[in-house]
C-alpha cells in the first residue's frame, strides 16, 4: 500500500489490539517501511470498545514523509 499512497495521502490501519498492542503495531510499521506514523495528540486517541468480541480496536494513521 506504501507504494499506493500519493504524497498528500494516509494510510488508516484498524485492528483488534486484543492480539496486538498499539505498541507493537507502530514499532512493525515503523521497521517495515517508510512512512510516518502518526503518533501525536488525536491520533493516539483513536482506539475504542467495539462489542464483546472485539474488546479493543485501535486505529494507526501513517503518511509518506
Amino acid at each position: 500500500w506504501e507504494a499506493l499512497l500519493p504524497p498528500s495521502g494516509a494510510l488508516a490501519f484498524a485492528w483488534d489490539a486484543t492480539r496486538f498492542s498499539r505498541a507493537e503495531m507502530l514499532s512493525l510499521v515503523q521497521s517495515s517501511s517508510t512512512l510516518r506514523v502518526l503518533d501525536e495528540g488525536p491520533y493516539a486517541q483513536f482506539g475504542h470498545q467495539v462489542d464483546r468480541v472485539i474488546k479493543q480496536r485501535e486505529v494507526l494513521v501513517a503518511r509518506p514523509q
